[in-house]
């Protein structure tokens, strides 16, 4: 069965013993008191993920779950999620993981003035959909029609998508994955035109970028992650005249 949402994924690969040229020890000593609560012994490995996650222009967490409104909870408040599991991870990377995550921590509450645990709390009005249920409310917010020389157009429909969950689509970008041909919101209004191949298989494709996404109904969605959802011609829509 054709999945219908496909997530960028990215897992951490081992990694590999090294001098290192920062001195980890200083960069924990920089958030103060916090440094004399560590108690565990730190390995190359650990002092590099320090290092790495404290050199990160953004915060970012690596996380095990695929709890998609877990992940929301952080990014929503401007951390960035990699998904990474340690099942099958060596003890190198696990060290790595342990102390990329705790120097995150430890940023996030100093440079956002927030508690890390808090945070991560999820929000009971939040709403997770699984991905049939996204792709159905996502495909009710379009609609195909003809413009005036008789082509066929893919476009937004404003108040079908008041309808639907999401309520707007305000600020994603989509991309047309036939053609890789990027849309704003704005655009996708007026309508993109069909290509002859999506009227053959009777299909468009479309990529979604969530990053500048309004969601004003607290979806918990992947800004970081890449939605591909196939928007099919409704059986009773007219191809040929």
């Amino acid at each position: 069965m054709l999945k219908i949402i496909f997530f960028q994924v990215i897992l951490l690969m081992p990694i590999a013993n090294y001098s290192q040229s920062i001195d980890c020890h200083e960069i924990l000593e920089s958030f103060d008191s916090t440094y004399n609560l560590l108690s565990f012994p730190v390995t190359n490995e650990f002092c590099e993920g320090i290092v790495d996650s404290y050199n990160k222009s953004q915060p970012t967490y690596f996380m095990p779950e695929s709890d998609i409104c877990k992940y929301w909870a952080l990014e929503k408040n401007g951390i960035r999620i990699v998904e990474n599991d340690l099942d099958l991870a060596t003890p190198e990377a696990i060290e790595y993981t342990r102390g990329f995550n705790l120097c995150t921590e430890l940023r996030t509450e100093r440079e956002l003035n927030v508690n890390f645990d808090s945070i991560r709390v999820v929000d009971s009005s939040w709403t997770e959909l699984n991905e049939i249920e996204f792709a159905v409310h996502f495909s009710n917010c379009f609609e195909y029609l003809k413009n005036d020389s008789g082509q066929i157009m893919l476009a937004i429909n404003e108040l079908k998508s008041e309808e639907t969950i999401f309520q707007n689509l305000e600020g994603i970008t989509f991309t047309n994955k036939l053609t890789e041909t990027q849309y704003s919101y704005e655009q996708m209004l007026s309508g993109m035109i069909v290509d002859e191949c999506e009227l053959r298989q009777k299909c468009v494709y479309l990529e979604l970028n969530l990053e500048n996404y309004s969601n004003p109904n607290n979806i918990c969605l992947l800004k970081y992650g890449k939605y591909l959802i196939p928007l099919r011609f409704p059986e009773t829509f007219e191809i040929e005249d």
